[in-house]
């Protein structure tokens, strides 16, 4: 398995940025790269069908678990053009002090045989450095 991980801090609520996190169909609301999004179902179980701006096909993702007390959620990656399996994925919003967070967004994949994964890694990091980057930018607002 390889791990990735993002760390970032903001200068927001955690509660403010639990809502865009949070909100498990929200992408489009804060990351422009994510063109369109759909939810099929509510809750644990629900399947997000997103489309990324200069990718093949459809990314399929199923939320695992969400605690909102813990400012928490987890979900898995079963369709994507990404040469990967086994993607789990969790995203947690930490408070700093009223006016400051940090988010932690982490996750695990195998990747398909004969790929050591590097490039998939490389990928879904600078993916994540790029949301929180948006997501900087549409706390601000």
């Amino acid at each position: 398995m390889i791990d990735v991980s993002e760390i970032g801090e903001f200068p927001a609520s955690a509660d403010e940025v639990w809502t865009y996190i949070g909100d498990f169909n929200g992408l489009p609301r804060f990351v422009p790269a994510v063109t369109s999004s759909r939810l099929d179902g509510q809750g644990i179980g629900a399947r997000r069908h997103i489309q990324v701006a200069g990718t093949e096909g459809e990314t399929v993702e199923t939320l695992e678990a969400q605690d909102d007390a813990a400012r928490r959620l987890s979900y898995s990656v079963q369709v994507s053009s990404l040469r990967m399996h086994d993607y789990y994925a969790t995203i947690e919003v930490e408070d700093l002090a009223p006016d400051r967070c940090r988010v932690s967004w982490r996750c695990q994949f195998r990747p398909v045989d004969g790929d050591d994964g590097v490039e998939t890694a490389a990928f879904i990091k600078a993916s994540y450095a790029g949301a929180m980057s948006c997501l900087t930018d549409a706390v601000k607002i």
